[in-house]
């Protein structure tokens, strides 16, 4: 699989996002960039078993010592979409993360991408987080799916811990940061007091 063909149909899936209104940086990266993004993160890739086309691409970027993994550049080729592929893809990248000892996978994306949500919702992901990123024009919900057995994040705790940690993290975003995602005057004390 050549970077120039993972490069178009990333881009292919920011043209959904674009006319959805969304703006940011990672939607504008040259093909420079992106191989960058690419290269030092694994990366799973869903062909066409006939013609060998590419149809999805999702990204992960491991975190080795505290055992999870982000999942990030998600996208399935137009004429693919709503056949099943990326939650297909997730089900063989989740299999092989947990078997190499990884304990979570997370994921992020913008609150008013409905269908988005609603993937990662129907995928056994649960709204953990809340962020503002500055240069974006999106607020973005954080998603855990949780791979090995835990007590906080099992199916007795887990609805509960999610909702504390969402909690948590939206009133650090509405208390510490401006609307663009920038430290206000509040967040810019926090973090000195937290350098300290």
């Amino acid at each position: 699989m050549t970077d120039e063909a993972l490069y178009v149909l990333d881009k292919e899936s920011h043209r959904m996002w674009a006319e959805q209104g969304m703006e940011a940086p990672w939607m504008h990266l040259t093909f420079e960039e992106f191989q960058e993004k690419i290269h030092h993160a694994p990366m799973f890739v869903a062909l066409d078993a006939e013609t060998g086309e590419l149809l999805g691409m999702h990204s992960f970027r491991p975190h080795r010592k505290q055992r999870w993994c982000y999942g990030f550049r998600l996208a399935v080729a137009e004429s693919a979409r709503h056949e099943g592929i990326a939650t297909r893809m997730l089900e063989y990248e989740a299999e092989f993360i947990r078997q190499k000892g990884y304990r979570y996978l997370t994921g992020s994306t913008s609150t008013t991408a409905e269908w988005s949500v609603r993937w990662h919702l129907k995928n056994g992901y649960r709204i953990v987080g809340y962020y503002r990123v500055p240069n974006n024009n999106f607020t973005n919900y954080v998603f855990r799916k949780q791979l090995a057995s835990s007590v906080l994040w099992g199916p007795t705790l887990g609805p509960l811990t999610a909702r504390m940690s969402f909690a948590g993290s939206w009133i650090v975003n509405h208390v510490l940061k401006h609307s663009d995602g920038g430290d206000n005057f509040m967040g810019r004390i926090a973090r000195k007091v937290l350098k300290k």
